[in-house]
Protein backbone atom coordinates (compact mmCIF):
# COMPACT_ATOMS: atom_id res chain seq x y z
CA UNK A 1 0.00 0.00 0.00
CA UNK A 2 0.99 3.65 -0.33
CA UNK A 3 1.35 4.07 3.45
CA UNK A 4 3.74 1.13 3.78
CA UNK A 5 6.00 1.77 0.76
CA UNK A 6 9.13 2.21 2.87
CA UNK A 7 8.45 -1.12 4.58
CA UNK A 8 7.30 -3.04 1.49
CA UNK A 9 9.99 -1.66 -0.85
CA UNK A 10 12.95 -0.84 1.41
CA UNK A 11 15.61 -0.92 -1.33
CA UNK A 12 13.50 1.21 -3.66
CA UNK A 13 12.89 3.74 -0.89
CA UNK A 14 16.63 3.84 -0.11
CA UNK A 15 17.44 4.32 -3.78
CA UNK A 16 15.01 7.25 -4.01
CA UNK A 17 16.56 8.76 -0.89
CA UNK A 18 20.05 8.56 -2.42
CA UNK A 19 18.83 9.90 -5.76
CA UNK A 20 17.24 12.91 -4.07
CA UNK A 21 20.36 13.50 -2.00
CA UNK A 22 22.48 13.53 -5.20
CA UNK A 23 19.95 15.63 -7.07
CA UNK A 24 19.89 13.07 -9.90
CA UNK A 25 16.52 13.73 -11.52
CA UNK A 26 17.08 11.29 -14.38
CA UNK A 27 17.72 8.49 -11.92
CA UNK A 28 14.56 9.38 -10.01
CA UNK A 29 12.41 9.37 -13.15
CA UNK A 30 13.89 6.04 -14.25
CA UNK A 31 13.19 4.58 -10.81
CA UNK A 32 9.60 5.79 -10.73
CA UNK A 33 9.01 4.48 -14.25
CA UNK A 34 10.34 1.06 -13.25
CA UNK A 35 8.18 0.77 -10.14
CA UNK A 36 5.15 2.00 -12.11
CA UNK A 37 5.63 -0.90 -14.53
CA UNK A 38 5.85 -3.40 -11.66
CA UNK A 39 2.76 -1.95 -9.99
CA UNK A 40 0.86 -1.95 -13.28
CA UNK A 41 1.65 -5.62 -13.97
CA UNK A 42 0.49 -6.43 -10.43
CA UNK A 43 -2.81 -4.58 -10.95
CA UNK A 44 -2.04 -1.98 -8.25
CA UNK A 45 -3.75 0.98 -9.92
CA UNK A 46 -3.56 3.26 -6.88
CA UNK A 47 0.19 2.68 -6.60
CA UNK A 48 0.53 3.36 -10.32
CA UNK A 49 -1.23 6.69 -9.90
CA UNK A 50 0.86 7.54 -6.84
CA UNK A 51 4.22 6.87 -8.48
CA UNK A 52 3.19 8.62 -11.70
CA UNK A 53 2.44 11.62 -9.50
CA UNK A 54 5.97 11.44 -8.09
CA UNK A 55 7.44 11.04 -11.58
CA UNK A 56 5.63 14.06 -13.01
CA UNK A 57 6.76 16.21 -10.08
CA UNK A 58 10.37 15.49 -10.98
CA UNK A 59 9.69 15.96 -14.71
CA UNK A 60 8.15 19.39 -14.16
CA UNK A 61 10.92 20.39 -11.78
CA UNK A 62 13.67 19.63 -14.31
CA UNK A 63 11.68 20.78 -17.35
CA UNK A 64 11.50 17.37 -19.04
CA UNK A 65 8.32 17.89 -21.09
CA UNK A 66 8.72 14.58 -22.91
CA UNK A 67 8.69 12.67 -19.63
CA UNK A 68 5.70 14.74 -18.53
CA UNK A 69 3.78 13.76 -21.67
CA UNK A 70 4.68 10.09 -21.21
CA UNK A 71 3.35 10.24 -17.66
CA UNK A 72 0.05 11.70 -18.90
CA UNK A 73 -0.15 8.87 -21.43
CA UNK A 74 0.52 6.35 -18.68
CA UNK A 75 -2.06 7.92 -16.39
CA UNK A 76 -4.57 7.73 -19.23
CA UNK A 77 -3.80 4.05 -19.70
CA UNK A 78 -4.19 3.46 -15.97
CA UNK A 79 -7.55 5.25 -15.94
CA UNK A 80 -8.70 2.99 -18.79
CA UNK A 81 -8.02 -0.07 -16.64
CA UNK A 82 -10.08 1.39 -13.77
CA UNK A 83 -12.92 2.45 -16.13
CA UNK A 84 -12.34 6.17 -15.53
CA UNK A 85 -12.80 6.93 -19.21
CA UNK A 86 -13.38 10.69 -19.02
CA UNK A 87 -10.32 11.14 -16.81
CA UNK A 88 -8.34 8.94 -19.20
CA UNK A 89 -9.31 11.15 -22.12
CA UNK A 90 -8.25 14.26 -20.20
CA UNK A 91 -4.82 12.75 -19.60
CA UNK A 92 -4.45 11.67 -23.22
CA UNK A 93 -5.32 15.18 -24.36
CA UNK A 94 -2.63 16.60 -22.08
CA UNK A 95 -0.10 14.18 -23.58
CA UNK A 96 -1.27 14.99 -27.10
CA UNK A 97 -0.81 18.73 -26.54
CA UNK A 98 2.79 18.29 -25.38
CA UNK A 99 3.72 15.82 -28.12
CA UNK A 100 2.29 18.27 -30.68
CA UNK A 101 4.41 21.08 -29.24
CA UNK A 102 7.47 18.80 -29.41
CA UNK A 103 6.64 17.71 -32.96
CA UNK A 104 6.81 14.00 -32.14
CA UNK A 105 4.57 12.41 -34.77
CA UNK A 106 5.07 8.80 -33.62
CA UNK A 107 3.89 9.62 -30.12
CA UNK A 108 1.00 11.72 -31.43
CA UNK A 109 -0.24 8.73 -33.43
CA UNK A 110 0.14 6.37 -30.48
CA UNK A 111 -1.74 8.74 -28.17
CA UNK A 112 -4.64 9.02 -30.62
CA UNK A 113 -4.68 5.21 -30.81
CA UNK A 114 -4.87 5.13 -27.00
CA UNK A 115 -7.80 7.55 -27.16
CA UNK A 116 -9.52 5.22 -29.62
CA UNK A 117 -9.04 2.26 -27.29
CA UNK A 118 -10.37 4.33 -24.39
CA UNK A 119 -13.50 5.29 -26.36
CA UNK A 120 -13.98 1.67 -27.44
CA UNK A 121 -13.77 0.45 -23.85
CA UNK A 122 -16.34 3.10 -22.88
CA UNK A 123 -18.65 1.73 -25.64
CA UNK A 124 -18.43 5.12 -27.37
CA UNK A 125 -18.10 3.54 -30.79
CA UNK A 126 -18.73 6.75 -32.73
CA UNK A 127 -15.67 8.47 -31.25
CA UNK A 128 -13.71 5.21 -31.31
CA UNK A 129 -14.13 4.92 -35.09
CA UNK A 130 -13.15 8.58 -35.53
CA UNK A 131 -9.97 8.14 -33.48
CA UNK A 132 -9.10 4.92 -35.29
CA UNK A 133 -9.68 6.65 -38.65
CA UNK A 134 -7.37 9.46 -37.56
CA UNK A 135 -4.76 6.93 -36.47
CA UNK A 136 -4.85 5.25 -39.88
CA UNK A 137 -4.73 8.59 -41.68
CA UNK A 138 -1.64 9.69 -39.74
CA UNK A 139 0.05 6.34 -40.29
CA UNK A 140 -0.61 6.71 -44.01
CA UNK A 141 0.75 10.25 -44.41
CA UNK A 142 3.80 9.28 -42.34
CA UNK A 143 4.26 6.15 -44.52
CA UNK A 144 4.17 3.74 -41.58
CA UNK A 145 2.54 0.33 -41.30
CA UNK A 146 2.78 -0.13 -37.55
CA UNK A 147 2.70 1.57 -34.18
CA UNK A 148 5.10 0.85 -31.36
CA UNK A 149 2.64 -1.59 -29.77
CA UNK A 150 0.94 -3.21 -32.76
CA UNK A 151 0.78 -3.70 -36.51
CA UNK A 152 -1.69 -1.77 -38.64
CA UNK A 153 -3.69 -4.98 -39.08
CA UNK A 154 -4.70 -4.81 -35.42
CA UNK A 155 -5.98 -1.28 -36.00
CA UNK A 156 -7.95 -2.55 -39.02
CA UNK A 157 -9.48 -5.28 -36.83
CA UNK A 158 -10.36 -2.86 -34.04
CA UNK A 159 -11.94 -0.29 -36.34
CA UNK A 160 -13.90 -3.04 -38.09
CA UNK A 161 -15.24 -4.20 -34.72
CA UNK A 162 -16.03 -0.63 -33.65
CA UNK A 163 -17.91 0.03 -36.88
CA UNK A 164 -19.90 -3.18 -36.42
CA UNK A 165 -20.96 -2.13 -32.91
CA UNK A 166 -21.80 1.30 -34.30
CA UNK A 167 -24.13 -0.32 -36.83
CA UNK A 168 -22.07 0.22 -39.99
CA UNK A 169 -21.81 -3.26 -41.48
CA UNK A 170 -20.49 -2.08 -44.85
CA UNK A 171 -17.59 -0.24 -43.17
CA UNK A 172 -16.89 -3.37 -41.10
CA UNK A 173 -16.68 -5.46 -44.26
CA UNK A 174 -14.48 -2.87 -45.98
CA UNK A 175 -11.92 -2.76 -43.19
CA UNK A 176 -12.02 -6.52 -42.79
CA UNK A 177 -10.97 -6.86 -46.43
CA UNK A 178 -8.03 -4.53 -45.80
CA UNK A 179 -7.22 -6.47 -42.65
CA UNK A 180 -7.21 -9.79 -44.54
CA UNK A 181 -4.83 -8.46 -47.18
CA UNK A 182 -2.35 -7.26 -44.58
CA UNK A 183 -2.61 -10.39 -42.43
CA UNK A 184 -1.96 -12.62 -45.42
CA UNK A 185 1.26 -10.68 -46.02
CA UNK A 186 2.35 -11.00 -42.36
CA UNK A 187 1.59 -14.70 -41.99
CA UNK A 188 3.64 -15.50 -45.07
CA UNK A 189 6.70 -13.84 -43.51
CA UNK A 190 9.00 -16.02 -41.41
CA UNK A 191 9.65 -13.33 -38.82
CA UNK A 192 9.74 -14.59 -35.24
CA UNK A 193 10.05 -11.04 -33.89
CA UNK A 194 6.51 -10.25 -35.05
CA UNK A 195 4.94 -13.62 -34.23
CA UNK A 196 3.65 -12.46 -30.84
CA UNK A 197 1.59 -9.75 -32.54
CA UNK A 198 -0.22 -11.98 -35.01
CA UNK A 199 -2.60 -13.80 -32.68
CA UNK A 200 -4.26 -10.57 -31.51
CA UNK A 201 -4.69 -9.35 -35.07
CA UNK A 202 -6.11 -12.66 -36.28
CA UNK A 203 -8.34 -13.02 -33.26
CA UNK A 204 -9.95 -9.66 -34.10
CA UNK A 205 -10.29 -10.70 -37.71
CA UNK A 206 -12.10 -13.94 -36.82
CA UNK A 207 -14.37 -12.19 -34.31
CA UNK A 208 -15.45 -9.67 -36.97
CA UNK A 209 -15.84 -12.41 -39.58
CA UNK A 210 -18.07 -14.34 -37.18
CA UNK A 211 -20.16 -11.26 -36.38
CA UNK A 212 -20.68 -10.57 -40.08
CA UNK A 213 -21.71 -14.18 -40.70
CA UNK A 214 -24.15 -14.05 -37.81
CA UNK A 215 -25.53 -10.74 -39.08
CA UNK A 216 -26.04 -12.30 -42.50
CA UNK A 217 -27.86 -15.33 -41.07
CA UNK A 218 -30.10 -13.20 -38.85
CA UNK A 219 -30.97 -11.02 -41.84
CA UNK A 220 -31.79 -13.97 -44.08
CA UNK A 221 -28.54 -13.94 -46.04
CA UNK A 222 -28.69 -10.25 -46.86
CA UNK A 223 -25.67 -7.99 -46.43
CA UNK A 224 -22.12 -8.81 -45.42
CA UNK A 225 -20.71 -11.97 -43.95
CA UNK A 226 -21.30 -14.63 -46.60
CA UNK A 227 -18.66 -16.48 -48.53
CA UNK A 228 -15.36 -18.01 -47.60
CA UNK A 229 -12.70 -16.27 -45.58
CA UNK A 230 -10.12 -14.29 -47.58
CA UNK A 231 -7.42 -15.97 -45.43
CA UNK A 232 -6.45 -19.53 -46.45
CA UNK A 233 -7.66 -22.28 -44.11
CA UNK A 234 -4.17 -23.39 -43.15
CA UNK A 235 -3.46 -19.85 -41.94
CA UNK A 236 -6.63 -19.85 -39.87
CA UNK A 237 -6.05 -23.21 -38.19
CA UNK A 238 -2.51 -22.47 -37.05
CA UNK A 239 -3.32 -19.08 -35.55
CA UNK A 240 -6.34 -19.87 -33.39
CA UNK A 241 -4.31 -21.39 -30.53
CA UNK A 242 -3.52 -18.79 -27.90
CA UNK A 243 -5.60 -16.04 -29.54
CA UNK A 244 -7.57 -15.43 -26.35
CA UNK A 245 -4.55 -14.62 -24.22
CA UNK A 246 -4.41 -11.29 -22.45
CA UNK A 247 -2.50 -8.72 -24.51
CA UNK A 248 -1.74 -5.93 -22.03
CA UNK A 249 1.22 -7.73 -20.47
CA UNK A 250 2.85 -8.32 -23.85
CA UNK A 251 2.54 -4.77 -25.10
CA UNK A 252 5.05 -2.10 -24.24
CA UNK A 253 4.23 -0.10 -21.14
CA UNK A 254 2.89 3.34 -22.23
CA UNK A 255 5.49 5.07 -20.06
CA UNK A 256 8.55 3.23 -21.36
CA UNK A 257 11.06 5.33 -23.29
CA UNK A 258 12.34 4.12 -26.63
Amino acid sequence: TIKSIDKDLPYFAKGIEIGEMLGNDQFLMDAYRTVVMLASYSGKSELVKYFYGKDIQVAKRCGDTFEEAMVYNGLGYNCCTTEEYLKANENFNQALKIFHELGLSDYIIETIYNMAINAFMACDYKNATEYFERTLYLLNINRKNSLRICNISKVFGLIALAYFHHGHVYATRNYLMKDAQFLDYIVDKDDEFQNHLWDDDLFLYHICQGLLCHHSIVNGGRGSGQGSSPIPRNHISRTMHGSLRETDRRETNPNQRR
